[in-house]
């Protein structure tokens, strides 16, 4: 009997998958990541040199910099600020050369500020999931009278909002309810 009650109190292990790990969630590969940047510059070359569409080149880097981290979506905003260059190049400058420059290489600077800044709360994101994760993990709270397992294993009350951790039952209830000695 002793052994089942030291099975059932180990810690359960935990398993996270990292950030870019083909095991867990992709979050969009970067085959349609990079076919939705292309979709994008194909209506921004349809539509004309006038129409201010590349606004929109900020939703393929922000999910290539969430899901794949910043140098992929580094490389991509500079390749949308570059075909964007290229699409006036086309409509032979409808504004000066240097105006064109300018105004595609301060595009290519918000892109990738973006790509920085979405690469970092997306890396805090998984981290700070990864963490808690474990610690639920590692905290025990019994169902039935919700006292907690400390490292040293000894039972203390805690909070009532304590609840919502992963649920198990100390000893003296397991006893209570199984008539199971630990």
């Amino acid at each position: 009997m002793g052994n089942i009650s030291e099975r059932l109190w180990q810690k359960p292990s935990v398993s996270v998958v990292g950030p870019n790990n083909d095991k867990g969630r992709d979050g969009g590969g970067r085959i349609a990541i990079l076919a939705t940047g292309a979709v994008l510059v194909g209506v921004d070359f349809y539509l004309g040199p006038m129409i201010q569409f590349p606004v929109l080149f900020v939703l393929p880097v922000m999910w290539a910099a969430w899901a794949h981290g910043m140098s992929f979506a580094i490389l991509l905003s500079l390749g949308l600020a570059t075909a964007r260059f290229v699409c006036h190049w086309w409509w032979d400058f409808p504004l000066s050369l240097t105006a064109a420059v300018v105004n595609n290489v301060l595009r290519a600077a918000v892109l990738m500020v973006v790509a920085v800044l979405v690469a970092n709360v997306g890396a805090l994101v998984r981290n700070l999931r990864r963490r808690v994760a474990v610690l639920e993990a590692r905290l025990s709270v019994c169902e039935d009278c919700g006292v907690i397992r400390e490292e040293d294993g000894a039972w203390r009350p805690v909070e009532a909002d304590a609840r919502v951790f992963p649920r198990v039952r100390c000893p003296r209830c397991e006893e209570k309810r199984y008539g199971l000695e630990s």
